[in-house]
């Protein structure tokens, strides 16, 4: 980090995550937001992507322009970061909080709650504002943000703001706010259309019109986490045994925190029913649980007071949560993009994690086609005996 020269107030708060080098997302994006530019940037989960952009933001906007010495009557909203999911929202905040040392007002908005109480909150005037493009578009529409002070906007799991269901409010919030505001955006999976969508609002003169402001897009190299951090297994159930295997597949493995993912609400809700009345318990975690047990599931999962959280894929994008030894996917999602950011939420930072599929015949079927398309390598499992073992192995 030292290379980049941060404000010594970050050099602090980076020591004291035990953080002493750059990543190479951040070595290639860092001197690209620090210097106004529009970027457009693809890295894999667990390489430091959301740092990639705080720090820089954080050091130009907040330190270099002086809003840090600003009395409270002088502040604005300087920042505003989309994202698709409250959760990935609470979690950048948080990561923004820890930069500014807790004291600097940051506001996490999302439909769902009171508008009325975030109109409230802007009146402490938050550096940052982090939610979903509806909301964050309606504040501005409503002038409770102000667009002609905001500097940069951030589009993070950029894929997943341009999808079907939110394209037009992702787009209505970019043309609400100032065409010379500095625009990036991130996430795992930026793929061609997304990348050329996004570059083309730029070249259209939409957005980033400020003098002398370029884009880049960067693409990082893969660092192959998911073959070389990321054991893959999978286990074989009929649909009717998959609950049974999964609590046989705990209790044979004991982990020490597990995220298991389901294919919708209604089956997550099931398998946190079925292992909490097998006495594992469990929580889950979907877009229908409301905030208050949304908090208490992620707060007793993090704290590791509860060792499994079911969960759809609600929780697959951005959620980084320390510890997670073990991902089970029930299930071989028709999209290899939530495979991939389903398996990334274990093996963060330097740990090594395991990814397991349960599957019926023909999930499996399809596993062995995206285990070709990501050159993965899967090692079929069973269970014998209360034991986990190589599916070649002779237990007889």
């Amino acid at each position: 980090m030292d290379a980049f020269s941060f404000d010594g107030r970050l050099m602090q708060k980076m020591a004291e995550k035990n953080i002493a080098a750059a990543t190479a997302v951040q070595k290639a994006v860092v001197p690209v937001i620090r210097g106004g530019d529009n970027c457009l940037f693809e890295s894999e989960t667990g390489t430091g992507k959301t740092f990639a952009y705080l720090l820089p933001l954080v050091q130009r906007l907040y330190f270099e322009s002086g809003y840090d010495a600003k009395p409270k009557q002088e502040r604005y909203t300087a920042v505003i970061i989309a994202a698709p999911t409250k959760e990935l929202a609470v979690q950048i905040k948080n990561e923004l909080s820890f930069l500014l040392g807790g004291d600097e007002k940051l506001l996490v908005c999302f439909g769902g709650s009171s508008i009325k109480r975030h109109i409230e909150s802007l009146r402490e005037k938050p550096f940052a504002v982090v939610g979903s493009p509806n909301r964050l578009s309606d504040l501005i529409r409503l002038k409770r943000i102000k667009a002609q002070n905001v500097q940069a906007l951030v589009f993070d799991e950029a894929d997943r703001l341009l999808e079907r269901e939110t394209e037009d409010a992702s787009l209505e919030l970019i043309r609400s706010l100032p065409k010379t505001i500095q625009f990036i955006a991130c996430s795992a999976t930026m793929n061609e259309a997304v990348r050329h969508g996004l570059s083309s609002l730029l070249e259209t003169a939409e957005i980033g019109l400020a003098p002398d402001t370029k884009t880049q897009c960067i693409i990082l190299p893969k660092e192959n986490i998911l073959t070389q951090k990321i054991a893959h297994w999978a286990l074989y159930a009929e649909d009717r045994d998959k609950l049974d295997t999964l609590r046989s597949f705990l209790a044979a493995e004991k982990p020490e925190k597990v995220l298991v993912f389901c294919p919708t609400s209604a089956d997550t809700d099931k398998t946190a029913e079925y292992l909490s009345f097998k006495k594992v318990p469990s929580f889950a975690l979907h877009a229908g649980t409301d905030k208050v047990k949304r908090k208490q599931a992620l707060d007793k999962f993090k704290s590791g007071s509860c060792k499994v959280l079911v969960t759809s894929d609600l929780a697959a994008r951005g959620l980084d949560i320390a510890g997670i030894t073990h991902i089970i996917q029930m299930g071989v999602p028709s999209n290899p993009d939530f495979f991939v950011h389903r398996a990334g939420r274990t093996a963060r930072s330097d740990t090594t994690g395991i990814n397991l599929i349960i599957g019926n015949a023909h999930e499996l079927h399809e596993l062995a086609h995206l285990e070709k398309k990501l050159y993965i390598t899967v090692y079929p499992k069973e269970l014998y005996e209360g034991k986990l073992i190589s599916a070649d192995d002779d237990c007889c």
